[in-house]
């Protein structure tokens, strides 16, 4: 019989196997969620942010590394084959990486949480608000007056959304993870 410390470089190798298994299943996911944005172009904010959610739960079960992996891999193949770019350009810069960076915030106090936040979110905005002009070809037709309305409903929906992408990690932690059995 094998002593226990021959036996952990290949249980290591077959976690990390896992975590890559589990991290390609969720790219996918992504993908097709992002697609289905694009398909329907209502839905594209909406699928940006449903497509963030998958590294929600990245950042849970994978750790640190592996959800700014799924990040990178899904802005690039959504914005290769995606119909419409929005719903990719939107990830990219808005929701695809802000679990991960909501996780490191809320280590901190809620004060400085909370301003970190807010400012990553407007400058995320302003970015994605010049590429999507620039780039995407989208007009404010009213005069840039667009722009202010975007960050004046914007930073209240930011701050919806980050207190129910909160409450739904609670629920993850204490419902759907232990119904899941995911074995990582």
């Amino acid at each position: 019989m094998a002593p226990k410390n021959e036996m952990r470089p290949i249980d290591a190798q077959r976690a990390a196997t896992r975590r890559l298994a589990y991290a390609s299943v969720g790219c996918a996911l992504q993908i097709v969620i992002l697609y289905l944005g694009a398909l329907l172009d209502v839905l594209d904010i909406s699928a940006a942010a449903l497509a963030g959610f998958v590294n929600v739960w990245a950042v849970i079960e994978l750790g640190s590394f592996y959800p700014w992996v799924m990040w990178a891999v899904t802005a690039t193949v959504s914005l290769l084959l995606l119909p419409a770019k929005a719903p990719a350009v939107l990830y990219l810069l808005l929701a695809g990486y802000y679990p991960m960076l909501k996780n490191l915030f809320e280590k901190c106090n809620k004060v400085i949480s909370w301003a970190l936040k807010i400012v990553v979110f407007n400058a995320a905005l302003a970015l994605t608000l010049f590429v999507c002009i620039k780039f995407l070809g989208m007009e404010d037709a009213w005069g840039g007056k667009m722009t202010a309305v975007l960050f004046a409903v914007g930073n209240p929906t930011f701050v919806i959304y980050d207190i129910a992408a909160t409450r739904l990690i609670r629920v993850y932690l204490h419902v759907w993870r232990k119904k899941m059995h995911i074995k990582i």
